[in-house]
């Protein structure tokens, strides 16, 4: 049995309550992107809720039911519950440890703070609780957005819905090697590109909806992923270099063998930023829709 499919069956949910959808094949049409899949699986879904996980993700068994405990005792303008993404580095390479550093300190830092003040999030791929009925309401994944999720968080956003965040985690493989960094790095920056296009389409519809603290929060997180291409000045290169080893130094989880020197390291990272940023402008401007696919690399239980 491969290692999805015990990962699916070691989750503590009533097995009858579970409708599993395995999205491989689609109907032939056009965009051949993840989003379409999804959408043709929540037109064939049932029940209240709903999760994505792709097929290397390994949830903690208890995570369906404290999404669910976090609906319930959530307001009723919660539309999502997100789970942390934890990378669980299998070769141990200073690329995937950086990879694995930066989304402990996006999910066990930064995330939950958004959430806890009611700021909008930009929703990672997986891993996704949703309510059914809000999704949706806020129209369902955009087929041609390669960063989805992202999109649908702040759509949810500019409806008044909020994210909520729960503590068991979902593990996957970060990327070893650099050529797959790089492709899967400026998808991601691609689709921040196209997102913040469409919010900045119309920046003061965007402000009304999302309110001022919201704007300012989504410019302060997507706006500064996309302009990660470079520090601007000495001071705020050093401001940079001080304020994210810190941040990695008390960043939860294992993600590096020496979690310091990982941390220390972390300015050798960032030229790799403009590669991809390099990278996905010119995607935006000859392919938008292009989805380059991350091989599949299921770690080991």
């Amino acid at each position: 049995m491969r290692p999805p499919a015990r990962a699916i069956l070691a989750l503590d949910y009533p097995t009858d309550r579970i409708d599993l959808k395995l999205l491989i094949v689609l109907p032939p049409g056009l965009p051949r992107t993840k989003p379409r899949a999804l959408n043709s699986g929540l037109a064939r879904a049932r029940g209240a809720y709903g999760v994505v996980y792709d097929a290397e993700d390994r949830p903690d068994p208890r995570q369906l039911r404290d999404a669910v405990a976090a609906f319930a005792r959530g307001p009723s303008s919660h539309a999502c519950v997100q789970a942390p993404r934890v990378g669980a580095p299998e070769g141990g390479g200073w690329l995937s440890a950086q990879w694995a550093l930066e989304y402990a300190i996006q999910f066990g830092r930064i995330l939950p703070a958004h959430a806890r003040l009611g700021l909008p999030i930009a929703l990672g791929g997986t891993r996704n609780h949703f309510n059914r009925a809000r999704l949706i309401d806020a129209g369902r994944w955009d087929a041609w957005n390669v960063t989805e999720d992202a999109d649908l968080g702040l759509r949810l956003a500019r409806r008044g819905a909020r994210v909520a965040m729960i503590a068991p985690p979902t593990l996957e493989a970060p990327p070893e090697q650099m050529g797959v960094w790089l492709a899967q790095r400026s998808r991601w920056l691609k689709g921040f590109l196209q997102t913040w296009l469409v919010l900045m389409r119309t920046p003061t519809a965007s402000i009304r909806e999302m309110g001022l603290a919201g704007f300012v929060s989504m410019q302060s997180t997507l706006g500064a992923a996309i302009l990660s291409l470079g520090q601007l000045g000495t001071g705020v290169m050093v401001v940079s270099y001080l304020a994210g080893v810190a941040a990695g130094v008390a960043a939860p989880g294992h993600w590096g063998e020496r979690p310091l020197i990982v941390a220390l390291t972390a300015p050798l990272h960032w030229p790799l930023q403009s590669v991809t940023m390099a990278r996905a402008l010119y995607g935006l401007c000859h392919a938008p829709p292009f989805w380059t696919k991350t091989p599949l690399d299921i770690p080991s239980p």
